[in-house]
C-alpha cells in the first residue's frame, strides 16, 4: 500500500506537552481527506523494567489526569535527546529513589491508536538496583511504589490489570527478552 500523500499539516491546539495536528491527505485513489490527531511532544521517551535481586518488579501507582484516576505502570518517562540508558537511571532515581547499576536496551515501541501518536519509547531493563535519591517533580509528590513478584508482574499484565499500554508493551517485552536470555 502506498501512504496518502500530505499536502500540509496544520497545528490547531499547542500545550506544554500535547499538539493537535491537522494533515490535508490524499490518498492513492485520489480522495482528499482531513485527518486530526494528537500528538505527545517531547519525541522520546522511556519504559524502565526495573527488577530486584529477588525477582521483584518495580511498578509505581501515579494520578493520571486523562483518566482522572491513578494507574499502575513502569516507572516511565520523557528522555528529550538524552541517551535511552541515562534516561532510563535518571526516571527510576527521581520516581522510585533506586539507581541502576546495569542498565539495557530490550526493544522500542511507537505507541499510536490512530488519533494519538505518543512518544517513541526505549523499553530499558535495570537491575543490579541501589538506594538512590528521590528527586520527584511537582504532581508526582503522591505517587506509590510497588514490588511485585515477576510472574505476577507478567499475569497483571497480561489480565489487563496493569492499564497503561506502554507498561504492557514493557512487561510483555521484558518477558521476551527474559525467556531468551534464561
Amino acid at each position: 500500500m502506498t501512504p496518502p500523500r500530505i499536502h500540509g499539516t496544520k497545528t490547531l491546539y499547542e500545550a506544554e506537552y500535547i499538539q493537535v495536528l491537522e494533515d490535508d491527505l490524499e490518498f492513492s485513489n485520489g480522495t482528499r481527506k482531513k485527518w486530526h490527531y494528537a500528538v505527545l511532544s517531547g519525541g522520546e521517551g522511556v519504559a524502565v523494567c526495573a527488577l530486584t535481586r529477588n525477582r521483584e518488579l518495580i511498578l509505581v501507582k501515579e494520578y493520571r489526569g486523562a483518566v482522572r484516576d491513578y494507574i499502575l505502570r513502569v516507572p516511565a518517562g520523557f528522555s528529550g535527546g538524552e541517551d535511552p540508558k541515562e534516561a532510563a537511571a535518571r526516571e527510576l532515581e527521581e520516581e522510585v529513589g533506586l539507581r541502576p547499576r546495569k542498565v539495557a536496551l530490550m526493544g522500542t515501541s511507537r505507541p499510536t491508536n490512530g488519533s494519538f501518536r505518543g512518544l517513541f519509547i526505549y523499553i530499558m531493563l535495570a537491575e543490579d538496583l541501589e538506594e538512590g535519591t528521590l528527586k520527584r517533580e511537582p504532581g508526582e509528590e503522591d505517587m506509590e511504589v510497588y514490588r511485585v513478584p515477576l510472574e505476577k508482574a507478567y499475569a497483571m499484565a497480561e489480565n489487563l490489570e496493569i492499564e497503561d499500554p506502554d507498561s504492557i508493551v514493557a512487561i510483555l517485552t521484558l518477558k521476551k527478552h527474559l525467556s531468551n536470555v534464561c
